[in-house]
């Protein structure tokens, strides 16, 4: 397990160039914080992939290591609460990655 003393994640979110546009790289919802990746994946149109659509934030090891962390501890909390309220929790994140223009 990664300690959080031993990561140096970022903030930032970069703006990226490419033939089709600008974009800024969509960021990663680790450990309740939105981070920039350690690198960005494009979101290329499956009918026309000469079209990037947008940027998304690709995690290194470190950082995918913290993620499954936090997860692992915030699961025995979350699985053994009420059914309405971990569905809840999903719709919840679903519309603030929606309030926020992100995917969710």
């Amino acid at each position: 397990m990664v300690g959080h003393g031993q990561c140096a994640l970022t903030h930032a979110q970069p703006t990226l160039t490419f033939s089709t546009g600008q974009f800024k790289m969509k960021p990663n919802y680790i450990a309740g914080e939105w981070l920039a990746g350690a690198s960005a994946k494009p979101n290329i149109n499956p009918s026309d992939i000469s079209d990037v659509l947008d940027e998304y934030a690709h995690a290194d090891v470190l950082q995918t290591e913290i993620a499954i962390a936090a997860a692992r501890k915030a699961f025995p909390a979350w699985s053994t609460g009420p059914i309405e309220e971990r569905s809840g929790t999903r719709e919840n994140r679903r519309r603030d990655f929606a309030a926020q223009g992100r995917a969710g």
